[in-house]
């Protein structure tokens, strides 16, 4: 009780006085949280008051308060690694309120329990801050050298990985940052080096190495050798405890998507599992997997099962994704007309594409390429004449578009559905016409990405489906 009540008089000495409860008593209430609102909860420690300004100025002081009782709290945080992420920092800013206060054995002893915790889970910044605390401590109030010394070096180790991790950080989102733009391989190769260069040793350094590497290889359609970089990290991180939820997700995430380009969809299927088990529920992360479990079973050819988690997923709070749901059934009202999928009601797709191509206005990049490319797919089973005009748009517009995996795989298909109307919408003449860019699109490797593929069913596929009709499309 004392050193609670210490705790409390250092942050806000006048603060006790105003508490109707006993310290413990307002320790657990905050651990039960069994209160509706914060204002219910200031009221049950100071007691309803008329006065306004004087309940202002009570709640403005009991902020600080519950910040440090945080701590204290096993119901804080989502992550075990944020929980005790965000009580090392908070602890560490009573640390220093006690050492700026004259408390200076309260504030050492709290520095060297965040020390070792900083150092069980990398926090690199706070052992560089907390070895430095130490090593002044040795050496001006224990007068001891050796420690200050074994401290001082530990500082300089620190400051070096801590360094490494930033500018890891700054080379790897140079990258990331532009990563829907045209990007060479020297860019990425220039930036790998970069990193290697600073041989940091923290968590979140290697895990920018890890992420560049792949990053690269996505780049190139190195799908065996992303496999095999995610299987690394996955090993390498699985015996640190210091790694936040979201690396797992992006290695699970991404593993599944080059096992989709590799066409093992079962394995696919079972990345996307693990990965949602470090995703929040109603995330976006959660919601990325989500979306890429559908894309998986459009490209295993399960188009009843796609259909399935596509209404159970389609609602979301992401705009970005609930984007890509809209653009898959486009995909979806093709299949029905094809007769490869079976629904209950008919989709308004046109309505909402024409919705998503007004806000992508002139926005020259993969996504709006999407939306061009599923307007396509609605107006050849909905209204001939209106594909017509629209192909020839699509056409001249995807030849202003700067080359890419995806883009040239892309630009393959539109050539080939630019041939319909001169077949009169036959595929036996669509065959004839468009031989030579139908076995190109056929020899050509499936783009895929984590930003999703454009390939929301493999264009070979689609135009397989296109030809498989005898007679007229």
């Amino acid at each position: 009780m004392k050193r609670i009540q210490a705790y409390l008089s250092i942050i806000d000495p006048r603060l006790l006085g105003n508490l109707k409860g006993k310290s413990a008593e307002l320790i657990q209430i905050f651990r039960e949280r069994n209160y509706e609102s914060e204002d219910e909860l200031i009221q049950r420690f100071c007691g309803k008051t008329h006065s306004k300004n004087h309940y202002s100025n009570l709640k403005s002081r009991i902020i600080p308060i519950l910040q440090s009782l945080a701590i204290m709290s096993s119901s804080r945080g989502g992550s075990e690694l944020k929980k005790k992420y965000d009580s090392c920092m908070k602890k560490f800013a009573i640390a220093q309120k006690f050492l700026n206060s004259g408390g200076r054995e309260e504030g050492i002893r709290l520095i060297k329990q965040i020390h070792e915790d900083a150092v069980k889970y990398d926090f690199v910044h706070l052992l560089c801050e907390t070895s430095e605390l130490l090593s002044h401590d040795f050496l001006y109030y224990e007068d001891d050298i050796e420690q200050a010394t074994l401290y001082a070096k530990q500082t300089d180790k620190y400051l070096h990985d801590y360094r490494a991790e930033k500018k890891a950080h700054y080379y790897f989102y140079q990258v990331y940052s532009r990563r829907n733009a045209l990007l060479g391989s020297e860019d990425f190769e220039k930036a790998i080096k970069n990193v290697q260069q600073l041989q940091g040793k923290s968590i979140k350094y290697v895990f920018y190495t890890y992420r560049l590497r792949i990053m690269y290889r996505l780049h190139r359609g190195d799908y065996d050798k992303i496999v095999q970089l995610c299987e690394d990290a996955l090993g390498h991180f699985n015996e640190k405890k210091g790694v936040y939820s979201s690396t797992f997700h992006f290695l699970y995430l991404t593993k599944g998507v080059a096992e989709i380009a590799r066409t093992h969809h079962h394995d696919a299927e079972d990345c996307f599992a693990r990965g949602l088990g470090y995703a929040p529920k109603n995330s976006r992360n959660d919601y990325v997997i989500r979306l890429y479990m559908t894309l998986n079973m459009l490209h295993a050819g399960k188009y009843q099962d796609a259909y399935r988690l596509y209404l159970i997923n389609r609602q979301c709070n992401d705009k970005e994704v609930q984007m890509q749901f809209t653009i898959m059934e486009a995909y979806f009202c093709f299949l029905v007309s094809v007769g490869h999928l079976k629904i209950d009601k008919p989709f308004r797709s046109s309505k909402f594409l024409n919705q998503l191509l007004r806000k992508q206005a002139d926005k020259k990049n993969t996504v709006h390429l999407s939306i061009l490319i599923a307007q396509l797919l609605v107006y050849l089973v909905r209204d001939r004449k209106k594909f017509v005009t629209h192909i020839e748009f699509v056409k001249t517009y995807s030849k202003n578009l700067s080359k890419s995996r995806g883009i040239d795989c892309a630009k393959l298909l539109i050539k080939i559905l630019s041939f319909l109307p001169k077949a009169n919408f036959h595929a036996p003449a669509l065959q004839q016409l468009a031989k030579k860019y139908i076995h190109a699109l056929q020899a050509h490797p499936i783009a895929m990405g984590t930003d999703i593929s454009i390939e929301i069913i493999p264009f070979h596929v689609l135009v397989e489906m296109l030809l498989g009709n005898e007679h007229s499309i």
